[in-house]
Protein backbone atom coordinates (compact mmCIF):
# COMPACT_ATOMS: atom_id res chain seq x y z
CA UNK A 1 0.00 0.00 0.00
CA UNK A 2 1.41 3.62 -1.14
CA UNK A 3 0.83 6.64 0.49
CA UNK A 4 0.18 9.26 -2.27
CA UNK A 5 2.03 12.27 -1.91
CA UNK A 6 0.24 16.03 -3.12
CA UNK A 7 0.91 19.35 -3.18
CA UNK A 8 4.08 18.58 -4.88
CA UNK A 9 7.37 21.47 -5.12
CA UNK A 10 7.33 21.67 -1.29
CA UNK A 11 11.48 21.88 -0.41
CA UNK A 12 11.66 19.16 2.06
CA UNK A 13 15.58 18.23 1.99
CA UNK A 14 16.91 19.61 5.07
CA UNK A 15 14.07 17.08 6.89
CA UNK A 16 15.36 14.72 4.56
CA UNK A 17 19.12 15.30 5.20
CA UNK A 18 18.62 15.52 9.05
CA UNK A 19 16.92 12.20 9.36
CA UNK A 20 19.31 10.55 6.83
CA UNK A 21 22.28 12.17 9.44
CA UNK A 22 20.77 9.88 12.17
CA UNK A 23 20.84 6.96 10.38
CA UNK A 24 24.26 7.54 8.83
CA UNK A 25 25.94 8.21 12.18
CA UNK A 26 24.53 4.69 13.17
CA UNK A 27 22.27 6.61 16.08
CA UNK A 28 19.37 4.55 14.44
CA UNK A 29 18.74 1.90 12.10
CA UNK A 30 16.30 3.26 9.55
CA UNK A 31 13.52 5.79 9.94
CA UNK A 32 10.09 6.27 7.53
CA UNK A 33 8.46 9.94 7.78
CA UNK A 34 5.27 11.35 6.35
CA UNK A 35 4.16 15.06 7.17
CA UNK A 36 0.15 15.50 6.39
CA UNK A 37 -1.10 19.11 5.83
CA UNK A 38 -4.98 19.15 6.35
CA UNK A 39 -5.86 15.33 4.94
CA UNK A 40 -2.96 15.33 2.64
CA UNK A 41 0.40 13.57 2.63
CA UNK A 42 3.16 16.51 1.54
CA UNK A 43 6.24 14.44 2.15
CA UNK A 44 7.48 10.85 2.72
CA UNK A 45 10.77 9.88 3.28
CA UNK A 46 12.46 6.70 3.90
CA UNK A 47 16.21 6.66 5.70
CA UNK A 48 18.27 3.63 5.21
CA UNK A 49 22.40 2.78 5.55
CA UNK A 50 24.06 2.31 3.16
CA UNK A 51 24.88 -2.12 4.10
CA UNK A 52 27.80 -2.10 2.09
CA UNK A 53 27.41 -5.88 1.66
CA UNK A 54 25.69 -5.81 -1.46
CA UNK A 55 22.77 -5.69 0.06
CA UNK A 56 19.81 -3.52 0.50
CA UNK A 57 17.42 -2.92 3.13
CA UNK A 58 13.73 -2.63 1.78
CA UNK A 59 12.12 -0.04 3.51
CA UNK A 60 8.53 1.24 2.48
CA UNK A 61 5.01 2.28 3.30
CA UNK A 62 3.83 -1.01 4.32
CA UNK A 63 6.74 -1.93 6.21
CA UNK A 64 5.64 -3.47 9.52
CA UNK A 65 6.49 -1.35 12.90
CA UNK A 66 6.02 -2.08 16.62
CA UNK A 67 3.79 0.52 17.27
CA UNK A 68 3.56 -0.14 21.09
CA UNK A 69 2.23 2.78 22.53
CA UNK A 70 0.50 4.28 19.76
CA UNK A 71 -1.91 1.79 20.37
CA UNK A 72 -2.78 3.50 22.94
CA UNK A 73 -4.08 5.93 20.79
CA UNK A 74 -6.27 3.25 19.03
CA UNK A 75 -7.76 2.26 22.42
CA UNK A 76 -8.55 5.64 23.11
CA UNK A 77 -10.51 5.79 19.95
CA UNK A 78 -12.37 2.83 20.05
CA UNK A 79 -13.67 3.83 23.96
CA UNK A 80 -15.14 7.09 22.73
CA UNK A 81 -16.83 5.07 19.43
CA UNK A 82 -18.74 3.23 22.58
CA UNK A 83 -19.54 6.54 24.34
CA UNK A 84 -21.22 7.77 21.30
CA UNK A 85 -23.03 4.59 21.10
CA UNK A 86 -24.05 5.47 24.99
CA UNK A 87 -22.76 2.27 25.88
CA UNK A 88 -20.44 3.72 28.38
CA UNK A 89 -19.46 7.16 30.13
CA UNK A 90 -16.33 8.31 31.01
CA UNK A 91 -17.45 9.48 34.47
CA UNK A 92 -18.90 5.59 35.18
CA UNK A 93 -16.95 3.87 38.12
CA UNK A 94 -14.57 1.14 36.85
CA UNK A 95 -16.07 -1.66 38.62
CA UNK A 96 -19.25 -1.00 37.24
CA UNK A 97 -17.66 -3.29 33.95
CA UNK A 98 -14.97 -4.69 36.49
CA UNK A 99 -16.33 -5.94 39.65
CA UNK A 100 -12.73 -6.69 40.70
CA UNK A 101 -11.94 -3.21 41.10
CA UNK A 102 -14.19 -2.64 44.02
CA UNK A 103 -12.47 -1.84 47.81
CA UNK A 104 -9.03 -0.12 46.16
CA UNK A 105 -6.35 0.65 48.48
CA UNK A 106 -3.67 3.05 48.01
CA UNK A 107 -0.19 3.21 49.05
CA UNK A 108 0.26 5.73 52.05
CA UNK A 109 3.58 5.42 54.17
CA UNK A 110 1.93 7.27 57.14
CA UNK A 111 -0.55 4.45 57.60
CA UNK A 112 0.29 1.84 59.82
CA UNK A 113 -1.04 -0.89 56.77
CA UNK A 114 1.31 1.06 54.71
CA UNK A 115 -1.82 2.05 52.14
CA UNK A 116 -5.50 3.35 52.99
CA UNK A 117 -9.14 3.11 51.17
CA UNK A 118 -9.09 5.02 47.92
CA UNK A 119 -11.00 8.25 48.41
CA UNK A 120 -13.11 7.35 45.02
CA UNK A 121 -13.34 4.72 42.42
CA UNK A 122 -11.11 4.92 39.40
CA UNK A 123 -13.35 6.59 36.59
CA UNK A 124 -13.16 5.44 32.79
CA UNK A 125 -11.80 9.53 32.56
CA UNK A 126 -8.93 8.10 34.57
CA UNK A 127 -8.33 5.15 32.91
CA UNK A 128 -7.72 7.58 29.51
CA UNK A 129 -5.74 10.33 31.01
CA UNK A 130 -3.65 8.11 32.91
CA UNK A 131 -4.53 9.47 36.53
CA UNK A 132 -5.95 5.97 37.78
CA UNK A 133 -3.59 5.85 40.19
CA UNK A 134 -2.76 2.52 38.73
CA UNK A 135 1.48 1.66 37.51
CA UNK A 136 3.43 -0.15 35.20
CA UNK A 137 6.08 -2.25 36.80
CA UNK A 138 9.00 -0.94 34.88
CA UNK A 139 9.34 2.61 34.70
CA UNK A 140 10.23 3.50 37.92
CA UNK A 141 11.15 0.29 39.60
CA UNK A 142 12.89 1.42 42.94
CA UNK A 143 9.63 2.94 43.34
CA UNK A 144 7.44 0.84 46.37
CA UNK A 145 4.34 0.57 43.87
CA UNK A 146 6.85 -0.73 40.92
CA UNK A 147 8.05 -3.08 43.45
CA UNK A 148 4.68 -4.03 44.14
CA UNK A 149 4.17 -4.99 40.74
CA UNK A 150 7.12 -7.04 40.09
CA UNK A 151 6.62 -8.95 42.72
CA UNK A 152 3.10 -9.95 42.32
CA UNK A 153 4.34 -10.24 38.63
CA UNK A 154 2.87 -7.24 36.96
CA UNK A 155 4.99 -5.76 34.61
CA UNK A 156 4.96 -6.05 30.58
CA UNK A 157 7.66 -8.32 30.63
CA UNK A 158 6.49 -10.60 33.66
CA UNK A 159 3.36 -11.94 32.49
CA UNK A 160 3.01 -14.98 31.33
CA UNK A 161 2.81 -15.66 27.37
CA UNK A 162 -0.95 -17.04 27.85
CA UNK A 163 -2.24 -14.04 30.12
CA UNK A 164 -5.47 -12.22 28.60
CA UNK A 165 -6.36 -8.84 29.79
CA UNK A 166 -9.13 -10.62 32.32
CA UNK A 167 -6.14 -12.40 33.97
CA UNK A 168 -4.45 -9.18 34.11
CA UNK A 169 -7.31 -6.93 35.79
CA UNK A 170 -7.73 -9.59 37.97
CA UNK A 171 -3.99 -9.31 39.28
CA UNK A 172 -3.71 -5.51 38.94
CA UNK A 173 -7.22 -4.86 40.87
CA UNK A 174 -5.46 -7.12 43.73
CA UNK A 175 -2.39 -4.26 43.99
CA UNK A 176 -2.66 -1.14 45.68
CA UNK A 177 -2.54 2.46 43.80
CA UNK A 178 -0.03 4.77 43.59
CA UNK A 179 -2.08 7.80 44.10
CA UNK A 180 -5.98 8.27 44.90
CA UNK A 181 -7.83 8.49 41.55
CA UNK A 182 -7.62 11.74 39.88
CA UNK A 183 -4.79 13.28 41.92
CA UNK A 184 -2.43 12.43 40.22
CA UNK A 185 -0.85 11.12 36.75
CA UNK A 186 1.19 7.96 35.86
CA UNK A 187 1.50 6.36 32.87
CA UNK A 188 0.70 2.81 33.84
CA UNK A 189 -1.43 -0.21 32.23
CA UNK A 190 -4.98 1.77 32.04
CA UNK A 191 -5.52 1.31 28.64
CA UNK A 192 -5.14 -2.02 29.10
CA UNK A 193 -7.67 -2.36 31.47
CA UNK A 194 -10.09 0.67 29.05
CA UNK A 195 -9.57 -2.38 26.42
CA UNK A 196 -11.11 -4.96 28.79
CA UNK A 197 -14.21 -2.70 29.52
CA UNK A 198 -14.41 -2.36 25.66
CA UNK A 199 -14.65 -6.07 25.72
CA UNK A 200 -17.43 -6.37 28.26
CA UNK A 201 -19.18 -3.46 27.00
CA UNK A 202 -19.04 -4.65 23.11
CA UNK A 203 -19.43 -8.60 23.88
CA UNK A 204 -16.27 -9.03 21.31
CA UNK A 205 -12.53 -10.12 21.77
CA UNK A 206 -10.33 -6.79 21.75
CA UNK A 207 -9.01 -7.35 18.36
CA UNK A 208 -11.93 -8.37 17.08
CA UNK A 209 -13.73 -5.43 18.24
CA UNK A 210 -10.88 -3.17 16.27
CA UNK A 211 -10.82 -5.10 13.15
CA UNK A 212 -14.88 -4.29 12.52
CA UNK A 213 -15.50 -0.94 13.89
CA UNK A 214 -11.57 0.79 13.06
CA UNK A 215 -8.93 -1.06 10.91
CA UNK A 216 -11.47 -2.03 8.06
CA UNK A 217 -13.27 1.13 8.06
CA UNK A 218 -9.98 3.06 7.45
CA UNK A 219 -8.07 0.57 5.47
CA UNK A 220 -5.35 -0.29 7.87
CA UNK A 221 -4.84 -3.54 6.21
CA UNK A 222 -1.67 -4.81 8.55
CA UNK A 223 -2.25 -3.55 12.04
CA UNK A 224 -2.59 -6.37 14.16
CA UNK A 225 -1.39 -7.91 17.14
CA UNK A 226 0.94 -10.11 15.97
CA UNK A 227 2.58 -10.57 11.76
CA UNK A 228 1.56 -13.79 10.10
CA UNK A 229 4.42 -15.70 8.36
CA UNK A 230 3.60 -14.28 4.88
CA UNK A 231 4.02 -10.63 5.95
CA UNK A 232 7.20 -11.23 7.94
CA UNK A 233 9.57 -10.31 5.24
CA UNK A 234 7.94 -7.02 5.70
CA UNK A 235 9.03 -6.77 9.20
CA UNK A 236 12.07 -5.52 10.41
CA UNK A 237 14.24 -6.12 13.55
CA UNK A 238 14.01 -4.15 16.62
CA UNK A 239 17.06 -2.71 18.14
CA UNK A 240 18.77 -1.48 21.34
CA UNK A 241 20.79 1.07 21.61
CA UNK A 242 24.68 0.10 23.00
CA UNK A 243 24.26 2.43 25.81
CA UNK A 244 20.50 2.73 26.66
CA UNK A 245 21.12 5.25 29.26
CA UNK A 246 22.12 7.85 26.32
CA UNK A 247 20.24 8.63 22.92
CA UNK A 248 23.74 9.42 21.19
CA UNK A 249 25.15 5.95 21.55
CA UNK A 250 25.34 3.99 18.10
CA UNK A 251 22.31 1.43 17.66
CA UNK A 252 23.24 -2.04 19.55
CA UNK A 253 21.95 -5.73 19.53
CA UNK A 254 18.66 -6.85 18.10
CA UNK A 255 16.47 -7.06 20.76
CA UNK A 256 13.50 -8.51 19.34
CA UNK A 257 13.36 -10.60 15.44
CA UNK A 258 10.53 -10.46 12.78
CA UNK A 259 10.35 -14.27 13.03
CA UNK A 260 11.19 -15.45 16.07
CA UNK A 261 10.13 -12.64 18.61
CA UNK A 262 7.51 -11.06 20.46
CA UNK A 263 5.03 -10.49 17.54
CA UNK A 264 5.70 -13.75 15.55
CA UNK A 265 2.53 -15.63 17.04
CA UNK A 266 -0.74 -14.95 18.28
CA UNK A 267 -0.80 -13.59 21.37
CA UNK A 268 -3.70 -13.96 24.12
CA UNK A 269 -2.53 -10.56 25.61
CA UNK A 270 -4.04 -8.15 23.33
CA UNK A 271 -2.28 -4.95 24.64
CA UNK A 272 -4.76 -2.09 24.18
CA UNK A 273 -1.83 -0.23 25.72
CA UNK A 274 1.22 -1.62 23.48
CA UNK A 275 0.20 -4.73 21.42
CA UNK A 276 -0.06 -3.34 17.87
CA UNK A 277 1.91 -3.16 15.12
CA UNK A 278 1.20 -1.64 12.14
CA UNK A 279 3.33 0.42 8.93
CA UNK A 280 3.52 4.16 7.94
CA UNK A 281 0.62 3.51 5.56
CA UNK A 282 -1.54 2.21 8.65
CA UNK A 283 -1.00 4.86 10.96
CA UNK A 284 -1.31 7.77 8.27
CA UNK A 285 -5.00 6.71 7.73
CA UNK A 286 -5.37 6.80 11.65
CA UNK A 287 -3.58 10.36 11.61
CA UNK A 288 -6.08 11.51 8.33
CA UNK A 289 -9.16 10.24 10.43
CA UNK A 290 -7.13 12.74 13.71
CA UNK A 291 -6.84 15.59 11.44
CA UNK A 292 -9.96 15.50 9.87
CA UNK A 293 -12.42 15.33 12.83
CA UNK A 294 -13.41 11.88 12.43
CA UNK A 295 -14.08 11.43 8.96
CA UNK A 296 -12.46 9.32 6.84
CA UNK A 297 -13.41 8.38 3.09
CA UNK A 298 -16.16 5.85 3.86
CA UNK A 299 -17.80 8.24 6.64
CA UNK A 300 -17.78 8.94 9.95
CA UNK A 301 -16.42 6.78 12.61
CA UNK A 302 -16.07 9.31 15.52
CA UNK A 303 -17.24 12.92 16.14
CA UNK A 304 -15.10 16.62 16.24
CA UNK A 305 -16.67 16.93 19.57
CA UNK A 306 -15.30 13.57 20.75
CA UNK A 307 -12.01 14.03 19.30
CA UNK A 308 -11.88 17.86 20.45
CA UNK A 309 -12.78 16.14 24.24
CA UNK A 310 -9.86 13.60 23.88
CA UNK A 311 -7.78 17.01 23.39
CA UNK A 312 -8.81 18.85 26.62
CA UNK A 313 -6.73 18.17 29.99
CA UNK A 314 -7.75 15.88 32.12
CA UNK A 315 -5.21 16.21 34.87
CA UNK A 316 -5.49 18.58 38.09
CA UNK A 317 -4.37 21.85 37.47
CA UNK A 318 -0.84 21.47 39.13
CA UNK A 319 0.03 17.80 37.94
CA UNK A 320 1.95 17.38 34.42
CA UNK A 321 3.51 14.65 32.44
CA UNK A 322 6.46 13.37 33.88
CA UNK A 323 7.96 10.49 35.15
CA UNK A 324 11.70 10.01 36.87
CA UNK A 325 13.43 8.87 33.87
CA UNK A 326 11.61 11.48 31.67
CA UNK A 327 9.71 14.95 31.41
CA UNK A 328 8.03 16.74 28.94
CA UNK A 329 7.64 20.52 29.56
CA UNK A 330 4.57 22.14 29.93
CA UNK A 331 2.55 19.35 28.60
CA UNK A 332 -0.81 17.95 30.06
CA UNK A 333 -2.83 15.00 29.16
CA UNK A 334 -6.15 14.39 27.27
CA UNK A 335 -8.03 11.06 26.40
CA UNK A 336 -5.08 9.37 24.96
CA UNK A 337 -2.72 12.24 24.28
CA UNK A 338 -0.17 14.51 25.24
CA UNK A 339 -1.44 18.33 25.05
CA UNK A 340 1.94 20.64 24.75
CA UNK A 341 0.67 24.06 26.49
CA UNK A 342 3.42 25.87 24.79
CA UNK A 343 5.91 25.52 22.47
CA UNK A 344 9.18 23.95 22.64
CA UNK A 345 12.54 25.52 22.46
CA UNK A 346 12.96 25.82 18.68
CA UNK A 347 9.05 25.82 17.23
CA UNK A 348 6.68 28.02 16.15
CA UNK A 349 4.13 29.71 18.26
CA UNK A 350 1.62 27.27 16.63
CA UNK A 351 2.93 24.69 17.79
CA UNK A 352 0.75 25.64 20.94
CA UNK A 353 -2.10 22.96 21.15
CA UNK A 354 -0.39 20.30 19.82
CA UNK A 355 -1.23 16.77 20.78
CA UNK A 356 0.52 13.31 20.39
CA UNK A 357 2.30 10.25 21.61
CA UNK A 358 4.68 7.56 20.36
CA UNK A 359 6.08 4.30 21.07
CA UNK A 360 9.05 2.97 23.24
CA UNK A 361 10.83 1.74 20.09
CA UNK A 362 10.64 5.38 18.56
CA UNK A 363 7.25 5.92 16.73
CA UNK A 364 5.83 9.33 17.38
CA UNK A 365 1.88 10.78 16.01
CA UNK A 366 1.72 14.09 16.43
CA UNK A 367 -1.01 16.93 15.26
CA UNK A 368 -0.78 20.45 15.27
CA UNK A 369 -4.81 21.96 15.40
CA UNK A 370 -3.08 25.76 14.83
CA UNK A 371 -0.57 25.08 11.49
CA UNK A 372 -3.00 22.36 10.48
CA UNK A 373 -0.36 20.06 9.86
CA UNK A 374 0.68 16.57 11.92
CA UNK A 375 3.41 13.75 11.46
CA UNK A 376 4.45 10.49 11.65
CA UNK A 377 7.91 9.27 12.20
CA UNK A 378 9.29 5.68 12.70
CA UNK A 379 11.94 3.57 13.49
CA UNK A 380 12.66 0.43 15.55
CA UNK A 381 15.24 0.98 18.48
CA UNK A 382 14.99 0.79 22.25
CA UNK A 383 14.48 3.35 24.15
CA UNK A 384 13.20 5.68 21.28
CA UNK A 385 9.96 7.44 22.94
CA UNK A 386 12.03 10.59 23.62
CA UNK A 387 15.41 10.21 21.06
CA UNK A 388 16.13 13.42 19.44
CA UNK A 389 15.15 12.40 16.17
CA UNK A 390 11.33 13.16 16.55
CA UNK A 391 12.11 16.61 18.23
CA UNK A 392 13.97 17.33 15.41
CA UNK A 393 11.59 16.01 12.86
CA UNK A 394 8.35 17.87 14.27
CA UNK A 395 10.55 21.35 14.19
CA UNK A 396 11.93 20.90 11.05
CA UNK A 397 8.23 19.80 9.89
CA UNK A 398 6.71 23.11 11.10
CA UNK A 399 9.43 25.28 9.59
CA UNK A 400 8.83 23.45 5.98
CA UNK A 401 5.06 22.67 6.32
CA UNK A 402 3.70 25.19 8.11
CA UNK A 403 4.41 28.25 6.31
CA UNK A 404 1.05 28.69 5.41
CA UNK A 405 -0.88 27.79 8.72
CA UNK A 406 -2.96 30.71 8.28
CA UNK A 407 -5.09 29.73 5.88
Amino acid sequence: MQIEVKQAGRNFEALHEAMQAYVDAQRLPFISTVIVKGQEAIDVKHCVADQGNGTTLTLGDDTLFRANSVSKIVTSIAAMMLREQGLLALDDPLQKYLPEFTDLQVLDSTSEKGQVPARSSITLRHLLSHTSGLSYGFIEPESVIDQRYNQAGVNPMLLPADSTLDDLCKLLAQLPLAFHPGEGWRYSFATDVMARVIEVVSGQRFDHFLQENILNALGMVDTGFYVPKQKQSRFLPAYSLADPTTYSAPVGDVIDSPVAGMFSQPTQLLSGGGGLVSTLHDCYQLLRLIMSGGQYDGGSLLSKESLQLMQQDQCPADVFVQSPSWHMPSTKFGLGFAIKQKPEQGEPASAAGEFHWGGIFGLHLWVSPIANIGGLCMTQVFPGFLHPFSRQFKQLAYQLAADDSAE
